[in-house]
């Protein structure tokens, strides 16, 4: 016995498809800007086109320096690193060194962070790469954690979208009670809750 398949069995299955796959071409190839950052920005300006991450991709830091930042510095780019698969240096360029994200730190801050800390920060991504400007190292590290989101794939690689963030905390101070005392926390959950808030 024969199965004879109309023309309009076929056109719902060849709409679906044709969608699909241009909805995935479009996805992989013209990714765009989505804003997902969290905490939002206090402004933030996308522009057209994105800077591909790449094996080379180094970091540099001008002005002023500490272990701190350093620290911070690494630990961001191992992040980085472990969401594209790019095996660049997670360590800081020596000086002098091209070097696709720079870092501008005009001083230390306070000893001790206090509610009177100033955390504000810009971050810039265009053809050159990225740029974060900081009155403090912890404004740094703020510019860092928000890099770290706006990792996108685009086709086989990695992109950064271009844009412009100038941002600093709405609330001077952000915190998480864990009350131990009721209720026990092992230490791996607790430096897990930890990195989520740096995060």
């Amino acid at each position: 016995m024969k199965t004879f398949v109309s023309i309009r069995q076929i056109l719902p299955l060849a709409a679906l498809l044709l969608v699909t796959a241009t909805g995935f071409s479009q996805m992989t190839t013209n990714a765009a800007f989505v804003n997902n950052l969290m905490p939002q920005p206090a402004s933030l300006t996308a522009g057209n086109g994105s800077f591909a991450l790449s094996a080379d991709f180094a970091a540099s830091v001008t002005g002023f320096d500490n272990d701190r930042l350093d620290d911070a510095l690494s630990r961001s780019l191992l992040h980085l690193r472990q969401s594209t698969g790019l095996q660049f240096a997670t360590v800081k360029a020596a000086a002098g060194a091209p070097a696709q994200l720079t870092i501008a730190v005009k001083s230390a801050g306070e000893a001790i962070q206090s509610v009177d800390e100033v955390e504000s920060y810009s971050l810039i991504v265009n053809a050159s790469g990225v740029q974060i400007e900081a009155p403090t190292v912890v404004g740094a590290m703020r510019g860092l954690a928000t890099l770290e989101q706006l990792v996108q794939p685009s086709g086989e690689g990695f992109i950064l979208p271009f844009l412009t963030i100038q941002d600093s905390p709405r609330f001077p101070w952000r915190g998480l009670m864990i009350d131990c005392g009721r209720h026990f926390e092992p230490v791996a959950v607790l430096k897990r809750s930890i990195d989520g808030m740096a995060a």
